[in-house]
Order: structure tokens, then C-alpha cells, then sequence
């Protein structure tokens, strides 16, 4: 699956694909799909925070930026994960925005898309 996204899987021995999901629902289908391929973060793991509030740390910006292949909501619900994207630009970086995926418009009510 991660293969055509254009990240090459490690070969036995070698590092494993750093992955980051901004909230714990994409973090967990990263998991799932990638095994032991991948080591995933999710940025928001704890269901009470609120999104639109959250503010990102210095090791939050090091884990994002670090990261080959991110998944994020979109929609407003995550938009701090933009900025540090566009704050540290990786070309090898992939991100998957699931509203982009979906082709969802700005309007949509319900941003919750996992």
C-alpha cells in the first residue's frame, strides 16, 4: 500500500518508514497497513483535546518534520499540521490530506472524516 505513494519499503535490516498520523484514528490505519514497516506517531492521542486549540510543541515540530509519510484530516480540524509542514519542507516528505483525497469541499459539516 505505501509502495505507490512512492516510499520504498526498507529492506530487512534498515530503518523503518517514519510516519506520523495528526490524530490517532490515521495513525492507527498507518499502523495496521504498514506493520513493521513503519514507526507512527499520532500527534493527538488523547480524545479530549480539541483541535482547534491544540498547540504544537518544539518536539512536535521535530517529530512532523521528521516524517516521511504524514496523514491529516483537513477540513480546519488539523490546520497546525500545514504550518509546520510548510516551516520545515521535505521534497521526499508525503502527505496525505484526507479531505484532498476525498475531494471534499471547505463547506463539508462534518470534519470528522475517519
Amino acid at each position: 500500500m505505501l509502495g505507490h505513494l512512492g516510499l520504498r519499503y526498507p529492506d530487512s535490516g534498515h530503518g523503518r518508514i517514519i510516519a506520523v498520523g495528526a490524530e490517532n484514528e490515521y495513525a492507527n490505519v498507518i499502523s495496521q497497513i504498514g506493520g513493521k514497516y513503519v514507526s507512527v506517531t499520532a500527534i493527538e492521542s488523547n480524545p479530549n483535546t480539541d483541535p482547534h486549540d491544540f498547540e504544537a510543541s518544539a518536539s512536535v515540530s521535530e517529530v512532523i518534520s521528521a516524517a516521511q509519510l504524514i496523514v491529516q484530516n483537513g477540513l480546519g480540524y488539523d490546520t497546525y499540521m500545514s504550518k509546520i509542514e510548510a516551516a520545515a519542507p521535505n521534497a521526499k516528505r508525503k502527505v496525505v490530506d484526507v479531505q484532498a483525497l476525498l475531494g471534499l469541499p471547505d463547506s463539508t459539516p462534518n470534519p470528522h472524516l475517519w
